[in-house]
């Protein structure tokens, strides 16, 4: 474990770079899809594979490098966290599409989802039209997270993630 509390030796699941501006009230949010080719200490490889080999330090430098961003700040949130938020807050709405309904084997349409169904359901990579498709399921999700927590049903519901600082270089 790192000082960070994440594990390394693994890859991300998901990179999403958020922008969030307080003077407007807006959050712009892009997926970095994880299969992105990039260099990673001079060699290329896939984007997520840079925590596996540096941890955060190392892929906030590659996103950064990327993107040509400056990016400080990082938020790491657990599969656990993701399904006790979901599951304190009684559920969540998804709206699943046709395709990815047919390749789950559930109706098409809204559906109340528990924490482990919304885990699966922001996973699921199959049933989708092409590689742009997938990320937004997840960015979805983050979008819905915000409205789903105006009333938990449980106050206690304590939401382990990461967050920290990191100097831009």
């Amino acid at each position: 474990m790192q000082s960070t509390g994440e594990e390394t030796g693994t890859r991300t699941d998901t990179l999403m770079l958020i922008k969030a501006d307080s003077n407007n009230n807006t959050v712009d949010m892009i997926s970095i899809p994880r299969d992105s080719y990039v260099s990673i200490n001079g060699k290329m490889d896939k984007i997520n594979a840079a925590h596996s080999y540096g941890g955060i330090d190392l892929t906030m430098s590659v996103v950064r490098d990327f993107l040509g961003i400056n990016l400080d700040k990082y938020m790491v949130i657990s599969f656990e966290a993701v399904i006790e938020g979901i599951d304190a807050l009684g559920g969540m709405d998804v709206d699943v599409s046709q395709d990815v309904a047919g390749a789950m084997g559930i109706n098409p349409g809204i559906h109340t989802m528990s924490g482990d169904e919304v885990l699966k359901y922001v996973r699921f990579r199959k049933g989708y039209q092409n590689e742009f498709a997938f990320p937004a399921a997840q960015r979805s999700y983050d979008r819905n997270w915000p409205r789903a927590t105006e009333s938990p049903n449980d106050s206690s519901f304590n939401l382990k993630y990461v967050v920290g600082n990191r100097a831009s270089g």
